[in-house]
């Protein structure tokens, strides 16, 4: 019986070294009164809230506040615990978002700002999650689009969504010589690119302790949003700092003026502000700011047929350091690393659009009945028309609003990033073509512009069979390369997104504004 006793209490002994051995961190950290949740950052605890069946945190600080003297700089990582907190920051309620001018004109958000949400199905270190970064913003002057994080899908996919803030209007991309000459190296704007930046670092550095990989970091952009992350891939220091990226509806005009020309082109806000020094633009009011702003400055073009004589202004700059030449010429080395093997050099790319684009609801109501006659007459006092183009393009777009419609999201956005996809990069594109697809309220079925991300993080209208049916063929798109760095199907060439996937052998229509030097002149800016 001793001799038993003294083997069972061997066994004991050994099955607790293994146990103990194999013990890491707990598997889902205890919630506090059932519903709120502690994790750690890199400037100290902070506490989320559990909802939706999944765990939501508000308002993380990321980098410095950007006011007073700090207003017209570039963000500053909290890499000091001077930045940081005492305790635990309870982040359960949303935060305001960068100051800025929606389409209305309405003024909104605040300018002490760089925070982000996280929302994640899990909070252990147990098998981390990809990371979903969405970066949207309808224009580089402001407009909240529809990618925001998805209580859903970060559960049912398995991911783990990242919405950053970043500064947008003046406050974020506002270049002028006396901001450029009261620091050095002078230069200025592109701030809410910095933004960025130091948001994917702290991502890259804090990410574990939310149940993300930093490992596997997929940008997702829309729109203006979109335009910034294809900046962010020519930016050498930010290689590291994700894994692919998702582009959907960007500008390809980005910008190809020297810093001194652009700050040239802004002498009319230095009037506007009455400021002749930097110390002035930094004690003016936020709104005295935004009143400076021209208002050519704001909103896009996306929505209308090219002039001759159009106004084309772009917010980025060719500041000298995030961004110091042309994208062009980033994305050309880019491919050849691609072509060479070099995978630690080129990043999967996915570009989209809709074919429906450049629907809006303002566009739309502009006729009560849109005939033939007005959409000819429209098309032959454009840009097109002046071309003597016009018999030429309607050999492939009707005369309906829904062939208008067409055309210009065909000069704006979808043949600029076919000219892209396929000169420069090789990179896949898809196109979605309908199957439901709504545009807004007078859009019916036109497939417009925030329909692909919409689908993806399922705020898409989803009423009809032929609706739920895209919202799948698209998320299956997305989510496979989000898991696996590549679509499920060709690597490169043209997909159309309905109802399935299907390859698109050809774009005859971006053929001929190409080959007649249409696009990309005339794509969408930011």
């Amino acid at each position: 019986m001793v001799c038993v006793v003294v083997v069972l209490l061997l066994l004991a002994v050994i099955i607790g070294i293994i146990v103990a051995s194999r013990a890491g961190p707990p598997n889902q950290r205890p919630l506090r009164l059932g519903r709120y949740i502690t994790t750690l950052t890199s400037c100290g605890a902070v506490e989320g809230i559990y909802d939706e069946g999944v765990y939501k945190f508000y308002g993380v600080p990321y980098a410095v506040p950007p006011v007073g003297e700090k207003r017209f700089t570039y963000a500053q990582p909290l890499n000091n615990l001077s930045l940081c907190w005492n305790g635990t920051l309870e982040l359960h309620e949303p935060t305001p978002l960068c100051m800025q001018m929606l389409e209305n004109s309405t003024i909104t958000g605040d300018e002490d700002c760089l925070t982000l949400d996280i929302v994640t199905p899990h909070v252990h270190y147990g098998y981390p999650l990809p990371v979903v970064v969405l970066i949207g913003a309808n224009s580089l002057a402001g407009g909240i689009g529809p990618a925001q994080p998805s209580a859903l899908y970060a559960r049912t996919k398995e991911v783990v969504f990242v919405r950053p803030n970043f500064r947008l209007g003046p406050f974020g991309f506002l270049a002028l010589d006396i901001l450029s000459n009261s620091k050095y190296p002078a230069t200025s704007g592109n701030y809410g690119l910095s933004d960025l930046l130091v948001a994917l670092q702290w991502i890259q550095y804090n990410i574990k302790h939310f149940g993300g990989d930093a490992e596997s970091v997929t940008l997702l952009g829309h729109r203006a949003g979109a335009t910034l992350v294809a900046a962010l891939t020519t930016a050498t220091n930010a290689q590291k700092l994700y894994s692919r990226v998702w582009l959907s509806s960007p500008s390809v005009i980005f910008p190809g003026e020297p810093l001194q020309q652009s700050q040239n082109n802004n002498e009319q806000f230095k009037q506007l502000s009455k400021c002749n020094d930097a110390d002035c633009l930094r004690r003016i009011t936020p709104t005295e700011i935004l009143s400076a702003t021209p208002d050519t400055w704001l909103g896009n073009n996306i929505d209308s047929l090219p002039s001759a004589d159009e106004f084309k202004r772009s917010w980025l700059v060719l500041d000298g350091n995030y961004l110091r030449v042309h994208a062009y010429e980033s994305w050309d080395k880019q491919k050849k690393a691609k072509e060479e093997g070099k995978e630690k050099v080129f990043k999967p790319m996915v570009f989209g659009t809709a074919i429906h684009s450049g629907h809006t609801d303002l566009l739309k109501m502009k006729h009560m009945n849109w005939t033939a006659d007005i959409v000819e007459k429209m098309v032959n006092e454009s840009y097109i028309g002046e071309k003597n183009l016009t018999k030429a393009v309607f050999q492939h777009f009707n005369k309906t609003y829904e062939g208008l419609v067409e055309l210009i999201s065909s000069i704006r956005t979808l043949c600029p990033l076919v000219s892209l996809a396929r000169l420069r990069l090789a990179a896949p594109l898809y196109v979605v073509t309908g199957a439901g697809a709504g545009g807004g309220a007078a859009g019916g079925g036109l497939a417009g512009i925030d329909a692909d991300v919409q689908a993806i993080l399922g705020t898409f209208e989803s009423a009809m069979p032929e609706q739920r049916r895209f919202m799948a063929a698209m998320q299956q798109l997305f989510y496979y390369f989000v898991w696996h760095g590549e679509l499920a199907g060709p690597a490169g060439g043209l997909l159309a997104v309905g109802q399935d996937l299907l390859p698109l052998p050809a774009a005859p229509a971006c053929d001929l504004l190409i080959r007649e030097d249409v696009v990309p002149r005339y794509a969408h800016l930011d």
